[in-house]
This record gives C-alpha cells, structure tokens and sequence, in this order.
C-alpha cells in the first residue's frame, strides 16, 4: 500500500513538471541581444502625450517612427508596448488603463495595435471624408507661392491617402486648384506622366514668373540691372532689357550761328584746329611774301581772293606754324590763339587792309 502511495506521488511530480514546462514555453521571451547588451536608442525620447486631439495625429506619426527607429532597442513587443503608455499623462493615460489592465498580467501588450486603440479614442474619425471635401474645394491664393500651396495640397492628399490613387486622378485634381497664371503656362506643354513629375514642372514655371516679376519691379523703381538665366528650358517671357532714352539734343550743339562781325566790333579770337564746330574753316599760315603780295593786289590778306577784305573773310584767322606771338603790347599770346591780322597790321603801318 505504501508502495502504491509513492507511485502516485511520483505520478503527480510529473504531471506538474510538464505544466510547469508548458507555461513556460508559451510566455513570450525577450529578444535576444548579441553580447546581453541593447543596442542603444537613435532618437530622442518621444514627447509625452496628454489626450489632445489636435496633437494626436503629430504624436501618433512620431511613436511610429520612434517604432520603426528604436523599437529593438525596448525589447520585446510588450516591453515597446509599455515605453508607449509610460509616454501618456492625465486623460490620455486615464483612458488607455483598461487595456493596460487587460494585458499586464499575460504579457500580451502589442504596441502597434495600442496605437490602433488610441487613434479610436483621439483621432478623428471623419478625418478622411474631411479632407476629402477640402481637397476638391481647395484653391491656390492670389499671392500665395506654389511652394506653399503645394505643400497644403500634400497634407491634405495624405490625410485621403491618395497617394495610392491613380496619376491622372492626382494631376487633374492639382491642375484645378492652381491659380489662373499658372494654369495658363502650362497648354500644350508635356505635363509628364505621374504626379511628381507634374508638380515638378509646375515649380519649375513658378520660379520663373517669380524671377521676372522680381526684375519688372526692379526695372519699375528705376534698376535696370535684370536675371541673364533662368533656371529651366522652358522659360516664359524672358525680360528684355532697355535702353535708356538718350536725353533731347542741346539746341546750341546743332543750331547755326551768326558768322557776321558787325562793323567796329572787336574780332573775338578761337583756337579750334581745323574745322570749327560752327561748320567755319580756318585760313592756311602763309609767309610773310605772300602777305605783302596780297597787300599789292588789294585782295584779303586771309584767304587771297577778290571781292572782299580781312574784315569781311568768312575764315577763321590762321594759327602760326610755331612759337607765340608777340603783340604790340609785349603780351604772349598762344598760337591757336593768334590771328594773322595782328602780324598784318604791325607789318601794314597805313591800316589799308
């Protein structure tokens, strides 16, 4: 009897070594880690979350990436999934204790599917049919860059997750919301075949109607300096520079004037070479032979001809060849500025000329 008592307890030993056993292989275990060392976190910390709605969705993006970044670094899944809850505070953290309960005790805690949780609670439900009606109504401002509007039109086909649509339903949309201006740039250009290509001619374009609106205010406040490049081939109204208007001629630069010295007025001198700018030539130096010849034959003494005399000679005076000329007076007076009557007269002493 005592001998069968034993047998049973031993029995019993064993059926509870392979309870014990199977427990133990069904609770999920850590990762296991090269050296028993984590590997160390990338990123920072991720910032606590207090159950705002209008914080939820930057919050959500950011625990995901912190995941995806540093998520063998926590450890196991429910090790990730309690770094996340350690992360809420006041109505986020009193919210999400029913789970926390739920799966403590069995180790279960799955981080993403937490995630899934919390966006039922703090997320927008609507956020897609929203976003939705403001992407088919949404219009690019008057002012506003296409950089900018480009980037409000990106949230927005995020939050429809219409990145996953097709290209042409994508382009279409774009090509509605931009301005007038830009619109019209693009007929009969080759639009490309996706969506990215298309937005790419479009910043292209842009930045050209920047650049020449920047040189037309330039030129309008008075800068004539402009852009010589444009950054794409397809450049639309290339500035042209212009030529500033040449100022209205001085009269006194072209208008004739009056040759004639009346009678008893000095004679002004003027030392212009050659032709002078009054359209008047001057008289060639002679020697003093041809002088006294011309005295002789009662012709002017300046240019030689008949029919008029020195006074009356439509030649300027002539310039010595070389050296100043003295006067009467013992002044010296610069040959361009000489005229051959001073020597006529000392040489003519009966003022007959």
């Amino acid at each position: 009897m005592q001998e069968l008592l034993q047998q049973l307890e031993a029995l019993q030993n064993l059926v509870n070594q392979r309870v014990t056993n199977q427990s133990t292989a069904t609770s999920p275990k850590p990762a296991p880690h090269t050296g028993g060392i984590r590997p160390k976190k990338k990123i920072a910390e991720l910032s606590e979350y207090d159950g705002s709605s209008s914080e939820w969705e930057h919050w959500n993006i950011q625990a995901k990436i912190k995941l995806d970044v540093d998520g063998h670094a926590m450890g196991t899944p429910h090790e990730q999934y309690g770094y996340l809850f350690s992360r809420l505070r006041g109505h986020a953290a009193q919210t999400m204790v029913p789970y926390a309960d739920e799966h403590s005790e069995n180790v279960s805690g799955n981080p993403h599917e937490f995630l899934k949780l919390m966006d039922q609670h703090f997320g927008d439900p609507m956020k897609q049919q929203r976003a939705q009606s403001q992407l088919s109504t949404i219009r690019q401002g008057k002012n506003e860059s296409f950089a900018k509007f480009a980037s409000k039109f990106d949230a927005l086909l995020a939050k429809c997750k219409g990145f996953d649509w097709p290209e042409t339903i994508k382009v279409s949309m774009m090509k509605n919301a931009i301005s007038v201006e830009l619109r019209d740039r693009i007929v009969g250009l080759n639009h490309g075949q996706t969506y990215a290509e298309f937005k790419n001619l479009l910043f292209r374009i842009s930045n050209d109607l920047a650049s020449n609106r920047a040189v037309q205010s330039s030129q309008a406040r008075g800068n004539n300096t402009f852009n010589l490049g444009f950054s794409s081939a397809n450049s639309y109204h290339h500035p042209v520079p212009r030529t500033p208007a040449l100022p209205d001629p001085d009269p006194m630069d072209w208008n004739r004037t009056n040759n004639t010295r009346p009678t008893g007025q000095p004679r002004k001198s003027c030392g212009c070479p050659g032709t002078h700018t009054c359209g008047r030539k001057r008289a060639t130096w002679v020697p003093k032979e041809s002088i006294n010849y011309r005295r002789a034959k009662n012709l002017c003494l300046r240019c030689g001809n008949s029919g008029h005399m020195q006074a009356q000679c439509s030649l300027l005076p002539a310039v010595p060849p070389n050296g100043p000329v003295r006067t009467n007076q013992s002044e010296v007076i610069d040959p361009a500025l000489a005229r051959p009557e001073m020597v006529d007269e000392e040489e003519d002493d009966s003022g007959n000329e």
